[in-house]
């Protein structure tokens, strides 16, 4: 029985592992014939955005106002990008993420799923129109009581129909 208990507890933890350091979307939306669409500059965006919402991030809610702080180190390597809507203005890509070396995430208190469209990022404004992301993590954190506290995205998918879905992790610790 102990030893069971002992082979459990390793797959678990191995488990884990493999779920710390797996591969993550990266959504972008960028102007087209803009400058920035240089590849070092396009991938410094990538790593940002993949920082800011896979790794917990501390926040703060006053009145309207959300700020944000990031309190880890990771390590990451981009994988490949593929294109997957485009207007005459703007172009939405994917760029395959792997995180390596997370610490533990804490433990979630609450999850929110946030759905939400292309359009909805386009008719928010600039800073939305660039990271939807963010957006997410900003609308599950207006949505929740927590004045304070971290969260991360815990996965993120687009439906290639104009729709995300984001699941975004938080916690008032």
């Amino acid at each position: 029985m102990r030893r069971a208990g002992i082979v459990l507890s390793c797959l678990l933890a191995l488990g884990g592992a493999a779920w710390a350091d797996g591969t993550r979307y990266v959504y972008e939306i960028r102007a087209l014939g803009s400058a920035g669409t240089d590849p070092w500059s396009m991938n410094m965006g990538v790593a940002a955005e993949a920082a800011r919402a896979y790794a917990p991030v501390s926040f703060k809610k006053t009145g309207t106002t959300i700020s944000f702080a990031m309190d880890t180190e990771l390590s990451l390597s981009l994988g490949p990008e593929s294109e997957l809507e485009r207007s005459a203005e703007r172009v939405l890509v994917r760029r395959a993420v792997t995180i390596r070396g997370e610490r533990a995430l804490p433990k979630a208190r609450k999850k929110a799923r946030i759905r939400f469209s292309l359009a909805d990022l386009m008719a928010e404004g600039d800073k939305a129109a660039r990271s939807p992301l963010e957006y997410a993590l900003a609308k599950a954190i207006e949505a929740s009581r927590y004045a304070s506290g971290r969260a991360w995205v815990v996965s993120a998918e687009y439906d290639r129909a104009g729709r995300f879905l984001v699941v975004v992790a938080l916690t008032d610790r």
